[in-house]
């Protein structure tokens, strides 16, 4: 067998044998292995099932400004039928110049083709993570 040469081999399997059930091996003329194939054992991982989903708390409930805009940005994201508004609005009312809110406000502001109003979060954005001359790790507001 070679490159030049293929060659096809058919085999007839015995009963009850399988596909997943045969390893294939080429070894050279002294017997060495070159190649082999075996197939590789599917295992279906054990995943915990996620936690359904809960009503969200409303904005006054919620005690940090990072778990305001997290909770504003997953309704954003997947429940078209409620307002982030809300939790982005608190978020700002207690940290004014927070980065991530202006951005994220920034971002729908530009969507919704209002750019006074995106300009307005995205610069407020940008001055907080150059505050004092630091470069942004973050970019996205830029």
């Amino acid at each position: 067998i070679s490159p030049a040469e293929p060659r096809k081999v058919r085999i007839t399997l015995p009963a009850g044998v399988g596909e997943n059930d045969i390893v294939i091996c080429l070894k050279d003329e002294k017997g060495a292995e070159l190649l082999r194939y075996a197939p590789a054992e599917h295992v279906q991982p054990e995943y915990d099932r996620p936690e359904p989903l809960k009503s969200y708390k409303q904005p006054e409930e919620i005690e940090s400004v990072e778990e305001l805009y997290l909770t504003g940005l997953r309704i954003d994201q997947f429940h078209s039928t409620m307002d982030p508004m809300p939790y982005f609005k608190e978020a700002l009312r207690r940290d004014p110049d927070n980065s991530q809110v202006n951005t994220q406000l920034g971002i729908m502001a530009y969507k919704d083709q209002n750019w006074t109003l995106a300009e307005s979060y995205l610069r407020k954005a940008v001055d907080r993570v150059q505050m004092r001359y630091t470069r942004a790790r973050d970019c996205e507001s830029l």
